[in-house]
């Protein structure tokens, strides 16, 4: 493991000697795939000081590192830059979960970036206290950027984020999730309460038994941009449940399975969910998007294919919701001004 160096200029002036330290942050490589002890990952986190980079000597290490003696906490702002998802998994060993972030201050959120790492095999069920079966390979309470990830084989046993629950602000880039679990909301991410952007990401084959097979946005704001929706499953919103604030731009669902609506379901509390030039494709029930909420708002600007639009509030002004065999653009905007009865089709 590489040192922390401190350079110290020594300058007198008028006779009067001072001295000026000036410490930048430090490199800190990992050497050993072990769970603990020097050149661990988990001697390299509890050793770095604020904004250090942890990195990987892929020469000395052998995927995957497997964690023996429980999840590893981060508290600190911090960069942990892996080799690359293809060259190395830091696995949960289906007995803990892998990260979480918090620094123990609720006042701000302390800035944490990961990158091109496997992380998989997360489990979050055991043990009395907060947040203990939450989050199966990620339980986020800071503002954590994971960019060129992949998250997979995971579990929640609690109520939601089987691959990542996150209460702080979450930043997904370039990643992927799959197969993930949990047996309520957010088989992939459950964002609760939290601010989250997820950017030219993939999330297939995610289950959450109850709602939000993808992503579940509870009381949260959440941006979608250019990113795949696959065969993932839930009882409500096999791709995305959200009783939030959401847009989803430019992505793509199919094959998403989830009761009354396949894809996607915005629920109740008055919140607004914006569709723009997504594309809608192949999904179990043919609904392709509930909307279920009173005196919200669903901007559609999308494309179905043998999928359609279910909503409680009557939509206005909506002449293209029809289930359509081929493509046709959808442009109306749901205001929720006059009521129909609970999930018929507007046709």
């Amino acid at each position: 493991m590489k040192y922390r160096v401190t350079t110290s200029l020594i300058l007198a002036v008028l006779g009067l000697g001072f001295t000026i330290a000036a410490t930048s942050a430090s490199t800190l490589t990992v050497t050993s795939n072990g769970d603990s002890g020097p050149g661990t990952l988990r001697d390299a986190i509890a050793a770095a000081a604020a904004t250090d980079t942890i990195d990987f000597d892929m020469t000395s290490v052998v995927s995957p590192i497997t964690l023996t003696s429980g999840e590893l906490l981060i508290n600190k702002a911090l960069t942990i830059s892996g080799p690359g998802a293809s060259q190395l998994a830091i696995s949960g060993n289906s007995a803990s979960r892998v990260f979480h972030v918090f620094d123990g201050n609720y006042s701000s959120w302390t800035p944490v970036q990961i990158s091109g790492l496997i992380i998989k095999n997360g489990m979050a069920d055991t043990g009395a206290g907060e947040f203990t079966d939450v989050g199966g390979a990620i339980l986020n309470r800071e503002a954590l950027t994971l960019t060129e990830c992949i998250v997979q084989d995971s579990f929640a046993g609690g109520i939601m984020g089987g691959g990542i629950y996150n209460t702080g602000q979450l930043t997904v880039n370039r990643c992927t999730f799959v197969d993930n679990t949990v047996p309520g909301f957010g088989g992939g991410i459950a964002n609760d309460g939290g601010i989250l952007e997820v950017n030219d990401t993939t999330l297939a084959g995610n289950i959450a038994v109850t709602w939000g097979g993808g992503i579940a946005n509870i009381y949260a704001t959440a941006t979608v941009n250019r990113s795949t929706f696959d065969g993932n499953s839930s009882g409500a919103g096999g791709a995305i449940l959200s009783s939030g604030t959401i847009t989803l731009n430019n992505s793509t669902f199919s094959q998403n399975s989830g009761g009354g609506s396949s894809a996607i379901h915005n629920y109740p509390f008055g919140h607004t969910m914006t569709i723009n030039n997504c594309t809608i494709v192949g999904d179990s029930s043919g609904v392709g998007v509930v909307n279920d909420v009173d005196g919200s708002t669903l901007n559609l600007r999308t494309l179905f294919q043998n999928s359609h639009v279910t909503t409680r509030p009557r939509l206005v002004g909506a002449a293209g919701d029809k289930k359509n065999a081929a493509w046709a653009t959808v442009s109306p905007i749901f205001t929720g001004a006059v009521r129909a009865p609970p999930f018929a089709p507007c046709f």
